[in-house]
């Protein structure tokens, strides 16, 4: 819950006697949403293999507009940089512990190549046990 508010009018003993002000329930999905349409951060979502949402930022920073990226695997961006032992290495973690932190050589939609910093999450739905990973960029 954000309240904000002011006095002002106040009576000659100086209590209030108008306060105008506005208050906004906010919940934590509400809340998630905000922080993930208006970070920095290239975002991305997937299911087990493909992309299902992209933040603004993504665009911005990657080029792709959401219609390009969406259903696509994320191998797409891969600049060929990082070679076969490094991604099984990767995938090996986040399969043994559900989360990768490190550096990938990714490419824009331009073909520029660039170092991106990744934090990669699985998420799992508690109510049909899918599997979703969060990536940040």
């Amino acid at each position: 819950m954000i309240s904000r508010g002011k006095v002002v009018a106040r009576d000659d003993q100086g209590h209030a006697e108008r306060i105008v002000g506005i208050q906004s329930d906010l919940t934590e999905r509400e809340l998630a949403t905000l922080i993930y349409q208006h970070s920095n951060q290239a975002m991305f979502v997937t299911d087990i293999n493909n992309i299902i949402s992209i933040n603004p930022a993504f665009t911005a920073i990657t080029g792709y507009q959401k219609s390009e990226v969406m259903g696509q695997n994320p191998r797409i961006f891969a600049s060929g940089q990082d070679d076969k032992k490094y991604y099984t290495a990767l995938w090996q973690t986040i399969n043994n512990t559900g989360q990768w932190q490190g550096e990938l050589f990714n490419k824009r939609k331009n073909g520029e190549v660039y170092p991106a910093s990744f934090t990669i999450n699985t998420v799992f739905n508690w109510r049909n046990g899918n599997k979703n990973r969060f990536n940040c960029n």
